[in-house]
């Protein structure tokens, strides 16, 4: 750089040094709000997917029981052993009866509907539909009656943590007898007779991470054992599965688990298939994200180039100046 140039720039540096470092200031705040929006819309994007990871969704489950095909024959165990299975739960929803903390009926499906749940293994949580618990603390293996409820459920039954729900359990005989107790869930659970009546508390709030998932308070393996087994009525029981290779696994698991449930009907649910129903939505705010990103960087490039401009406007007097005192044009 030649001595004159330098004299330039050093008189530029004091005479201009606050609208530079203004307008550098602006450009860099507005850059940083396009690269956030942009990153965001990315995000964004892959939110379902990111969310199917960290939570270890299942790729299928698999159902039996009375509110499913009225039976309890297909092996549910040895669905979990398939071949294509990587990881997998078993789980029941209990017939139980009990009431909301205001004191109302509370029935086990529907939209306003609320059911417990019990873990049959002690994968329930860990492995296939991780639990993320939000509040309180999990229950303890060795107090078999303390629950965890899931945000849906939370709402809907207005207890809170620490408090402690009376419920009535219904037997296996009382379930599948005729009459059904099935139809008296909404009986007064300290009148009703139809199984033991037990207390459990609960000592956390979990997320509901499933897509569609009902409002539950769940409980762990050691309750099932602790009040009777296969001697409680399950309104359902199931199996979820995470498979070797994702949803590519679906077609050959299907055909070996229709060959082992033979000419039962029992459910077979593949949670991917609701998922795009789930994504369309969440990819359309990504693709308006990413416009506000794209836009956002043109008005930035407009703005730069303006400043620019009109700061050579206004220096252009000062160029001839310079050409007469000895400054090179170029």
């Amino acid at each position: 750089m030649s001595p004159a140039a330098r004299l330039c720039l050093r008189a530029e540096l004091r005479t201009r040094h606050r609208s530079w470092l203004v307008l550098a200031l602006l450009i860099g705040l507005a850059g940083g709000a396009v690269l956030a929006t942009a990153a965001s819309a990315r995000r964004t994007d892959s939110a379902l997917a990111r969310h199917v990871t960290a939570y270890g969704l299942a790729d299928v489950v698999s159902m039996r029981g009375f509110y499913v095909d009225g039976r309890e024959t297909l092996d549910l165990e040895r669905v979990a052993r398939l071949p294509q299975v990587v990881a997998a739960s078993r789980w029941g929803r209990l017939a139980a009866i009990f009431r909301s903390h205001s004191g109302k009926p509370v029935v086990p499906d529907g939209n306003a509907g609320v059911g417990i749940g019990v873990w049959l293994d002690q994968h329930g949580g860990r492995e296939v539909d991780r639990t993320r618990l939000l509040r309180g603390r999990a229950p303890r293996p060795d107090r078999p009656d303390e629950a965890l409820v899931n945000t849906t459920a939370f709402t809907r039954l207005g207890y809170e943590i620490g408090d402690t729900v009376q419920v009535r359990l219904v037997s296996h005989a009382a379930l599948w007898g005729r009459p059904s107790a099935a139809d008296r869930l909404i009986e007064d659970p300290a009148k009703a007779r139809t199984g033991p009546l037990v207390r459990v508390r609960i000592v956390g709030v979990v997320a509901a991470v499933q897509e569609g998932v009902p409002g539950n308070v769940m409980l762990g393996p050691a309750f099932y054992r602790e009040h009777g087994g296969r001697r409680l009525g399950l309104l359902f029981e199931g199996v979820s599965v995470r498979l070797r290779h994702g949803s590519e696994d679906v077609p050959a698991f299907e055909r070996a688990f229709r060959q082992l449930a033979g000419r039962d009907h029992p459910g077979f649910v593949v949670p991917h298939d609701v998922r795009p129903g789930i994504q369309d939505p969440i990819r359309m705010q990504a693709r308006v994200l990413l416009l506000l990103a794209v836009f956002g960087a043109i008005a930035l490039l407009l703005f730069i180039a303006q400043a620019l401009t009109r700061d050579e406007l206004l220096r252009a007097p000062e160029h001839a100046t310079l050409q007469v005192l000895g400054m090179p044009s170029t």
